[in-house]
């Protein structure tokens, strides 16, 4: 099985200039811990994580680029899930970005593959 086949939907992420209490709003709605920032060709170029947002709480007109980090591991839609799976538990991450040709096509969180193991056993 690849990671396209278990790639959440819908598409969830920040623009640059996105405000971070929208950031912050999005991570709720979606229960995640970190979020993709994409530029208008929705390329990678950041990753907020929640710790970021809550020492930003103080200065309201923050956006994405000011609380991003610029290192950002992905994984492509044809990657196996055990690849995947490695990544997430290797690097400590919650959520990977999943993309095509370098634009973000999904989100793969370890919550993901904890209910596909659910469901599968």
């Amino acid at each position: 099985m690849n990671v396209r086949q278990v790639t959440a939907s819908p598409l969830v992420y920040a623009e640059m200039n996105t405000p971070i209490h929208e950031i912050l709003r999005l991570m709720m709605d979606y229960r995640l811990s970190a979020l993709p920032v994409v530029d208008d060709g929705r390329r990678i170029v950041g990753m907020v994580h929640l710790h970021a947002l809550e020492m930003g709480e103080e200065s309201p007109d923050l956006t994405a680029v000011d609380v991003m980090t610029s290192e950002v591991i992905c994984v492509g839609e044809d990657e196996s899930l055990s690849e995947a799976a490695w990544l997430l538990v290797q690097r400590g991450l919650d959520v990977l970005p999943v993309v095509r040709g370098g634009v973000l096509t999904g989100l793969l969180a370890r919550a993901d593959l904890v209910r596909l193991y659910a469901l599968v056993g």
